[in-house]
């Protein structure tokens, strides 16, 4: 869907055209992409959420999505601004699920209307990866998720099982999961 690898077979579409048509540039615009092990550059929250927008939202907006995605810890006991906190090197002192939400924050900054999360709440508990997931369901129209993980098993309306690089099996949600197929 990236554009990155090519299919020897069939083509892939992103909103009705053909991706191997589009530029890197074009498929940018419209999909966002949140990793399983997000790149968290050395600076601010507020650089960090902003990373790869066109046109950085302003604060307030940027401060919606720290509340969605549950952030507001970072700040520590500062009474500061939350997106002044400096992430450090890397990010290093995060962790993994603050890592995670972090690159989340990103992708919803941008405010695409095509999502690709890859196992993008692993390192969450159950309950904060089922807030957080419905945070993301709420403001991206179309999710493409990449896990075996069942809470996003959960928000989805198709599944496809992938083999070796070739769809297996497909079908509504229900049908996959009663079949224990899943991922």
């Amino acid at each position: 869907m990236l554009g990155l690898v090519r299919p020897e077979r069939g083509r892939i579409e992103l909103n009705g055209v053909d991706v191997s048509t589009l530029s890197p540039a074009s498929i940018s615009r419209t999909v966002a992409v949140v990793p399983q092990n997000p790149l968290i550059i050395s600076g601010t929250l507020r650089e960090n959420l902003a990373f790869g927008c066109a046109d950085p939202p302003p604060d307030e907006q940027l401060l919606a999505l720290v509340c969605a995605l549950e952030l507001q810890g970072l700040a520590g006991e500062s009474r500061g601004n939350v997106l002044d906190v400096v992430l450090g090197v890397q990010g290093r002192a995060l962790s993994g699920g603050e890592r995670q939400r972090v690159a989340l924050g990103r992708a919803l900054a941008r405010r695409t209307s095509v999502i690709v999360l890859d196992e993008p709440t692993s390192s969450q508990d159950p309950s904060r990866e089922a807030r957080v997931l419905d945070q993301v369901r709420r403001r991206v129209p179309t999710i493409v998720a990449i896990t075996h993980r069942e809470a996003l098993l959960e928000m989805a309306d198709r599944i496809y099982r992938v083999d070796e690089g070739c769809v297996v099996e497909s079908g509504a949600r229900r049908k996959a999961a009663t079949t224990g197929q899943s991922g």
